[in-house]
């Protein structure tokens, strides 16, 4: 659906339950904090590839949260 174009339609197919299943969707003040919570037990590292531009000072806020 993607290489036709169809962004549309693929929204209507993906609920909400199913991205929080595969992905960790959170303000940028909270998100550190649930990378953590889902990950700790199951990561020693992580990547973040966020859907926006982040500046510097919210960087630092994802940080912070996943240092706890």
């Amino acid at each position: 659906m993607s290489r036709r174009g169809q962004w549309d339609a693929m929204v209507a197919l993906v609920s909400d339950e199913m991205l929080n299943d595969v992905a960790v969707v959170a303000p940028v003040t909270e998100l550190g904090l649930r990378l953590r919570e889902r990950y700790e037990e199951r990561l020693d590292r992580i990547g973040v590839y966020p859907s926006v531009t982040l500046t510097d000072a919210e960087w630092q806020l994802v940080v912070d949260g996943l240092r706890g």
